[in-house]
């Protein structure tokens, strides 16, 4: 039953490795029903397969004959012996290192997350360490490849020196125990049901092709090796799909969500396997390794960089130095990480096209390409790095970003930024994008490519855009002389072209206004004419207050006076003025009010803010002085001639008045 398995994995494995292998034969019976192009494909490759599907049933008894080619060699047991106490001495060595640095650098309640992610990597790249140089010198003394069984020994050392270090990779990320340090998102449940699976799909798939030519050298079919990598890389991957079912049944997000994303992946990987086994296509099969390691280890380093973000937003006192630096360079850290990924991918492509394909890349340019490629690619990462770190000091440094206002958040005004923080932006673009085009041209030279006819077509193309968008250079130079006049800045509140607000963004040939009532207007400079700025220098301002008419002016004067006084020595609000609050004087006299005018002059940062608190101190000044304001109240006289009657009856009014008067009293 299991032959018979093996023979229908095989022959799925054939029929996919049969449209890679032999597309000119799929082109041409691509008229030809599906079934008939499957049919002649695997009628094309069967050559090829039947040998390995017919060696099927032999290996369990290529496998006893090669081991017992091994036993029957001369010192096996001496051999086994000091491979066994290899081992051993290995994996104290790393238990003892391991231990003896976590000591040193297990890190405390209180470590920033990413100091503390580096701090148990350093442990378990110590243990690596130990490991290995435990592996050489052992493999150097005790054990030799001169023999069957010594080679054997080697194999197995090195097997495990293997192991340990991949699965480095899956605990970095995972992290059992430890969900805070823990780079992708799972619970402990999760990584408790998926990591025995994952470490025997680790097991095996590193155990074969580093033991596996043991065996071939002693003696078993080539037939046999190639039906038992295939039988090995479907377990593998059997494996590696349940650790990943298992893991993500566990979680929050449902299966059904990465059900298709698994399978094909791990279908992928094994139908790679296969078709470098059976085409014997290694290049194709490193390249699919250093792709895989590529992606891995980018997946690092973006996680880690996602953790020291996350770590930032909510930080302790003593990493607020590290957080800060995550907040500012986080971002670009991640951007660079993303580069260089892409960079080695695109490498590992082009070194993999350039040996299964010379009539892509000539064979005497192979060696000169992959040089120029690298230093090419490394230009231009490295002046992509240079762009990214100048870009966020530059920002961090000289240019922070405005936050708009939000009612109700933000009820105090924003002060304006500097004049070198309102250019930065454009700065910034110039330097960024002469810097990347400078990088980008040399990388393009070192790849062979002649880059005189691309400077000469930008700049005939830069000719024709400037006279085909005359409008669009008006408003960059515009722009640029508004910078020079140093008319606004962000931050300022400003009126241009009839429209008001605080300037809340500026580009190269635009400004961006917030208005009070939250509304964006966005202004071409070459259509903002004049401009009215509100926010520079100093503010004046004046208000009015209606008070009683019957009120003394000059101890109004006087108590105003105080408050101003009394204003200028707080600790918040003295910093501001420029001029103390007076009384101006009286403004209007109205049939009810006496119209007082107060000023003071403060600085342009908060204006409206010290006005509040101005009217708030004289509302409770003029309370205590006695000092009332206007009532609503109207006095209505009258002027008309008395009628002889009317006088009568005031008269007799008011000889009754006192007698009312007695009658109404309690007593």
């Amino acid at each position: 039953m299991r032959q018979k398995s093996t023979k229908i994995l095989c022959a799925i494995s054939a029929l996919i490795v049969g449209i890679y292998s032999h597309a000119a034969l799929a082109a041409e019976t691509a008229n030809m029903s599906l079934t008939g192009a499957v049919r002649n494909a695997i009628m094309a490759i069967w050559p090829y397969l039947a040998p390995i599907v017919a060696a099927v049933p032999t290996i369990p008894s290529e496998f006893i004959k090669a081991w017992r080619t091994m036993a029957s060699d001369v010192g096996a047991i001496s051999v086994a012996a000091s491979t066994a106490f290899v081992i051993a001495l290995m994996l104290a060595t790393a238990a003892l290192t391991t231990r003896f640095m976590a000591k040193r650098l297990e890190p405390q309640p209180g470590t920033p997350v990413v100091e503390a992610i580096f701090r148990r990597f350093a442990i378990d790249f110590s243990g690596a360490l130990a490991l290995i140089a435990t592996a050489i010198i052992g493999s150097e003394l005790l054990l030799s490849d001169k023999t069957l069984a010594g080679f054997f020994g080697q194999s197995l050392v090195e097997f495990l020196v293997r192991f340990e270090v991949a699965y480095i990779i899956p605990a970095i990320l995972y992290r059992p125990g430890e969900p805070t340090l823990r780079l992708m998102p799972g619970s402990d449940i999760q990584v408790r049901k998926g990591q025995s699976y994952l470490r025997a799909a680790l097991f095996i798939g590193l155990g074969f092709p580093t033991l596996i030519p043991v065996f071939v050298r002693a003696g078993m079919q080539s037939n046999a090796v190639q039906g038992l990598a295939v039988t090995i890389g479907a377990l593998t991957a059997g494996l590696s799909l349940v650790a990943a079912w298992r893991f993500l049944a566990a979680g929050e997000t449902p299966v059904r969500l990465w059900r298709p994303l698994v399978i094909m992946a791990t279908i992928s990987f094994w139908l790679s396997w296969c078709y470098g086994v059976i085409a014997l296509d290694f290049p194709f099969f490193f390249a699919i390794v250093k792709l895989g390691t590529v992606v891995i280890l980018g997946l690092m380093a973006d996680r880690l960089v996602a953790a020291g973000l996350k770590g930032a937003t909510d930080p302790d006192a003593e990493a607020l130095v590290q957080a800060n630096i995550w907040r500012r360079f986080g971002a670009a850290i991640q951007r660079v990480v993303y580069v260089l990924a892409f960079a080695a991918a695109t490498i590992t492509i082009i070194q993999w096209l350039a040996e299964v394909n010379p009539s892509f890349i000539p064979p005497e340019r192979l060696a000169t390409l992959e040089t120029s490629a690298g230093e090419g690619i490394a230009i231009f990462c490295l002046g992509y790095i240079a762009f990214e770190a100048l870009m966020g000091w530059m920002r961090v440094h000289f240019a922070p970003a405005p936050l708009a206002i939000i009612p109700g958040l933000d009820d105090d005004e924003i002060p304006p930024a500097t004049r070198l923080a309102t250019v930065m932006p454009l700065i910034q673009g110039t330097i960024g994008a002469a810097l990347l085009g400078t990088t980008t041209l040399i990388a393009l030279s070192k790849l062979g490519l002649n880059t005189t006819p691309i400077l000469a077509g930008a700049g005939i193309l830069g000719l024709a855009v400037s006279f085909g968008s005359q409008s669009l250079v008006r408003d960059i130079v515009a722009g640029i002389f508004y910078m020079i006049d140093d008319a606004f800045r962000l931050g300022e509140y400003i009126e241009a072209s009839k429209l008001k607000g605080n300037v809340e963004r500026i580009s190269l040939r635009s400004i961006r206004l917030r208005h009070q009532n939250g509304q964006i207007h966005t202004i071409p400079f070459g259509q903002m004419g004049s401009i009215t700025n509100y926010s520079r220098d100093w503010v004046t301002m004046k208000f009015n207050l209606r008070l009683s008419r019957d009120i003394d002016i000059d101890v109004v004067r006087k108590t105003v006076k105080a408050v101003g006084q009394e204003m200028l020595t707080d600790e918040e609000l003295g910093k501001e003025f420029i001029q103390p609050l007076k009384m101006q004087g009286v403004a209007d006299i109205l049939e009810n009010a006496l119209v007082m005018r107060f000023k003071f002059t403060v600085r342009p940062g908060k204006p409206t803010f010290v006005q509040r608190e101005a009217i708030k101190r004289l509302v409770k000044v003029f309370a205590a002085k006695g000092i009332g304001f206007a009532q609503n109240s109207v006095v209505i006289q009258s002027a008309r001639k008395s009628d002889p009657d009317d006088d009568e009856s005031l008269v007799a009014a008011a000889s009754l008045a006192p007698a009312a008067a007695g009658a109404q009293s309690p007593r």
